[in-house]
């Protein structure tokens, strides 16, 4: 569809998930089909990174959001 799909280490559309999770890092998982996935849109366009550009704008300083997507088309 010409758009940008980047697929890392653990199987899913979703940058480098570091282990174990640092302080202060809140996580959330992100299942579905291609709707979270993002199918037809760019990497950072997905859903999901568009919720962890939100959610990041409000956490408290000192504070990490991370969404992870765990959709699958």
């Amino acid at each position: 569809l010409g758009t940008r799909v980047t697929i890392g280490a653990h199987g899913l559309r979703n940058p480098p998930i570091q282990q174990p999770k640092p302080p202060g890092c809140y996580r959330i998982l992100v299942v579905g089909d291609s709707v979270p996935f993002g199918w037809g849109v760019d990497d950072g366009d997905a859903f999901p990174r568009q919720m962890e550009r939100a959610l990041q704008a409000q956490a408290r300083p000192g504070r990490t959001i991370e969404i992870i997507n765990g959709g699958s088309p």
